[in-house]
């Protein structure tokens, strides 16, 4: 106990802290230790929540122990076995709104059946609720039916209208959960739980946004307006959402303008910071002022190494210039200092006694210990010289989200094979931009997908391409060889780009997400490739948030490699949000008549075409 009051930034203190409150409850530990160990510390486990009941109950403060038991009942971490031993000893703290409440708070969890064990306890239509709220939430048609036949007062139970929503939203049924979202009011206290509600919110203003949804912009600002958010990443996404309706889609910069600011005043990243300060600058140019435009680009530019400060760069002229990354090397004092750091003195440890498993938990806990490049720069190396290139740049992703830049780590030059490239050729920078993202470097990297190696290939891709250039397809080689790996990857890669006519968007959209969705949002937002749609309008439209940052994020890292590999070949951001040319497969998408025949030589566009 003493320990985690004293090293609370230590590898796995959360996870610690987690099993020493449950050892404090389900061992019964004394009311004066148990009063202790929180006496500089909340609970943060239901577990700890119920201990903490318990030492207040026997030191008479029977209040405090009832707010506590109350609060834990409404965590979704307690579980069947933990729901009976709570009713057994506090039983009497609890009344049927409290077991009201928690029904809700599980169905908005999507703990379908525990909301169903709950409601029982409720009594009333409270189960019936339930029952057709797990309908729902399991996407039955049936769900539908028995949400008509409940009560009014439980059809309009904010979570009731949570499970409706999202499955109207699941079978993609937008104006239906566009009719009900637009109801909901943005008070957290009053929707009961304003991050699941965030996350159909802004699926569905985006889904209300772009040429086939004219008729819904202002709804879908509406929606993305009340977020419900002060800070925290909601609030960012929230005011960014609002802002680039408004200013995009409404043509309102001055209703857009506030939503920028806030966005700036809560942004905690350099990612976001530059975002924040790009669209301040659209937004002072579209509302005539270059001077105040050109200082927020200036802000934003700052931020090079991300996507929208390389935007912003462009914007003051220097799109083409190549990056500059500052050197790794730390200075001697920062290596003196930081080798005498506990934490890396443990980490040295765990790394001679070659358990390489473990070195990761101690990344994010070293990311806290330096506030300055020089040490986070020396602590960088250690790590690298310990877990290798893929170890390395995650700490300087760590690092980065404290606004602390070690980017010569964060884009290693080294840090993929040489490889004998077939088929078509392909950019260099391209296939480190993708890879960084796709594996972080991890030649044994695997997803639960099943997606392995570098280029995170899927076995069947793979197999086709090896068949396509006449290669033996070994699927051990595919995390046991990493320069096989990326020769069938770089050619998957480039039959993309060259079946999407050089597009950079298109071929990233269909890396991450599948071809069919390359095409969707071509017919639903215009194509990025014709001149007639804004690209970075067109890729904040991407519906897929993993996948519209995965696009940002890889045309980032590309922007830098070229950088750091053929500085000469630098060109403006937008120039690669504009490549290629309309396409046969993005005319069909359109609706025209297209002759394409399936199962020719290229892998992609039998992936594509004949999907």
């Amino acid at each position: 106990m003493d320990f985690l009051n004293a090293a609370p930034k230590w590898p796995l203190a959360e996870t610690l802290n987690k099993r020493a409150e449950h050892a404090l409850y389900v061992r019964r530990e004394p009311a004066e230790l148990i009063l202790s160990h929180f006496a500089k510390r909340k609970p943060a486990s239901p577990e700890g929540m119920l201990a903490l009941a318990r030492a207040q109950r026997e030191s008479g403060n029977e209040s405090e122990a009832r707010s506590l038991v109350r609060k834990a009942w409404l965590t979704p971490a307690v579980d069947a076995a933990l729901e009976k031993a709570v009713i057994a000893e506090f039983g009497t703290f609890l009344g049927s709104d409290d077991h009201r409440r928690r029904t809700w708070r599980l169905i908005y969890d999507q703990q379908s059946n525990a909301a169903i064990r709950n409601a029982k306890r409720a009594g009333g239509d409270v189960l019936n609720a339930a029952k057709a709220a797990q309908l729902l939430l399991r996407g039955h048609a049936a769900g539908e039916k028995q949400y008509r036949g409940l009560s009014s007062a439980m059809r309009e139970q904010p979570a009731m209208k949570y499970a409706l929503v999202r499955y109207y939203r699941k079978l993609e049924r937008f104006s239906k959960a566009r009719a009900i979202v637009a109801t909901i009011p943005s008070d957290p206290a009053i929707v009961g739980d304003a991050e699941a509600w965030w996350v159909e919110r802004r699926i569905i203003a985006r889904r209300s946004v772009g040429i086939s949804h004219k008729d819904t912009v202002k709804t879908a600002y509406a929606i993305a307006r009340a977020h419900g958010f002060d800070s925290g990443p909601n609030a960012v996404e929230g005011e960014f959402l609002a802002g680039w309706i408004a200013l995009r889609s409404l043509q309102d910069p001055e209703r857009a303008m506030p939503h920028f600011k806030k966005l700036a005043d809560v942004a905690p990243t350099r990612t976001e910071k530059a975002r924040a300060k790009y669209w301040i600058g659209r937004t002072y140019a579209a509302l005539g002022d270059k001077t105040s435009a050109a200082s927020a680009y200036r802000d934003a530019a700052q931020h090079s190494t991300v996507y929208y400060g390389q935007l912003a760069r462009e914007q003051i002229g220097l799109g083409s210039e190549p990056e500059k990354i500052p050197s790794g090397a730390a200075s001697a004092d920062a290596r003196a200092r930081v080798d005498g750091d506990e934490v890396i003195r443990a980490f040295k440890m765990v790394q001679a006694a070659k358990d390489k498993s473990s070195l990761g938990m101690f990344l994010w806990p070293i990311s806290t210990r330096f506030d300055g490049a020089d040490e986070m720069n020396a602590a960088a190396a250690i790590v690298h010289k310990a877990g290798g290139t893929t170890m390395s740049l995650r700490l300087a992703k760590a690092s980065a989200a404290r606004n602390i830049d070690i980017d010569d780590w964060g884009y290693p030059v080294k840090a993929m094979p040489a490889w004998k490239q077939i088929g078509k050729p392909v950019e260099k920078a391209l296939v480190y931009g993708l890879s960084r993202q796709e594996s972080e470097f991890d030649p044994k990297a695997g997803s639960k997908v099943g997606a392995q190696g570098l280029m995170q290939l899927m076995p069947g891709t793979a197999k086709l391409v090896a068949r396509q250039y006449r290669l033996s397809y070994a699927p051990s080689k595919l995390t046991g060889d990493p320069a096989y790996n990326v020769k069938l990857g770089a050619a998957h890669l480039a039959d993309l780009v060259e079946d999407y006519n050089g597009s950079y968007v298109l071929t990233l959209v269909a890396y991450n997400a599948g071809p069919r969705r390359s095409r969707e949002w071509v017919a639903e937002y215009g194509d990025p490739r014709n001149g007639q749609v804004d690209p970075i309008d067109w890729v904040e439209s991407i519906p897929f948030q993993e996948t519209r940052q995965y696009v940002q994020k890889v045309l980032q890292n590309t922007h830098i490699y070229r950088s750091r590999l053929a500085p000469n070949t630098v060109r403006p951001m937008t120039a690669d949000l504009r490549r290629g040319a309309p396409s046969a497969v993005a005319v069909a998408a359109s609706g025209e008549t297209v002759s394409e025949s399936c199962g020719g030589p290229s892998v992609a566009a039998l992936i594509s075409n004949c999907e």
